[in-house]
């Protein structure tokens, strides 16, 4: 993010609520993301569709672009179907259609929205069995879904083990790990938990801890270690402030 697009979501802010007396010295992160907009040529940015497009090539390559993050998966059954198809041309086979629609996101498997608060509260209760309050169970249970099961188990042993991180950080950790492809304290804070989006002062305050038991874990050596903390460093300093009032450009 930039000084000026800090201004301009203060000013929205001002404008919309001039009671509230929010500053610059209130942002506690900040972040920017790109939207891949498919370029119309005399457009203003605020004017082109957002709507995902799909483009064949003669070679036969499938492009999709456009759209937004929440219509992945539509957008993904769009190109399965679509090359499917194709391949069945080409090769006569008989290539089904997408099931994506009835395959639940990794965690998703509680019966649909009807079944999330009973299923968040069942695990709320759940959790006291393993060590935890009832509260951390269903915090967990709302980020992790279904999964949360492996995380009670890793939080339980970890009662047993000498660490200084809280027990439900230690099996956060230990199954993004595990579970979730995370190598560097990085991929834990932004990429995993959105820690340092959403609760930084749980970054500055367990950040240190959460590079050591990862250097144990993944047997880094001391130069990796260095290299990670920097990295996380940056990533900080890049949410806590703009990037023009840290870079010349």
């Amino acid at each position: 993010m930039l000084i000026k697009d800090r201004s301009y979501i203060l000013d929205a802010i001002h404008h919309m609520f001039p009671e509230v007396n929010v500053t610059e010295n209130d942002v506690e992160s900040s972040w920017a993301g790109v939207r891949p907009l498919i370029f119309e040529e005399g457009k203003d940015p605020s004017d082109i569709s957002r709507k995902d497009e799909v483009w064949e090539h003669e070679s036969g390559l499938v492009t999709i672009a456009g759209g937004k993050l929440t219509g992945y998966r539509k957008m993904a059954e769009q190109v399965v179907d679509l090359a499917a198809h194709r391949l069945k041309k080409l090769n006569q086979n008989n290539y089904g259609s997408s099931q994506t629609m009835h395959l639940p996101i990794s965690g998703a498997d509680f019966g649909g929205s009807k079944g999330y608060e009973s299923f968040v509260a069942k695990k709320g209760e759940e959790a006291k069995s393993f060590g935890l309050t009832s509260q951390e169970g269903r915090r967990l249970a709302r980020f992790y879904g279904t999964n949360v099961d492996h995380l009670f188990t890793l939080a339980h042993a970890a009662k047993g083990l000498s660490t200084d991180l809280p027990t439900t950080i230690y099996a956060q950790l230990v199954y993004g790990v595990q579970k979730e492809m995370v190598v560097t304290p990085a991929d834990f804070f932004v990429r995993r938990t959105g820690a340092l989006y959403f609760n930084i002062q749980w970054v500055h305050t367990y950040k240190e801890q959460v590079i050591q038991l990862m250097k144990s874990l993944l047997e880094w050596t001391d130069e990796e270690e260095d290299r990670y903390r920097l990295e996380l460093e940056q990533e900080l300093q890049y949410a806590e402030h703009p990037y023009d009032e840290v870079h010349d450009f």
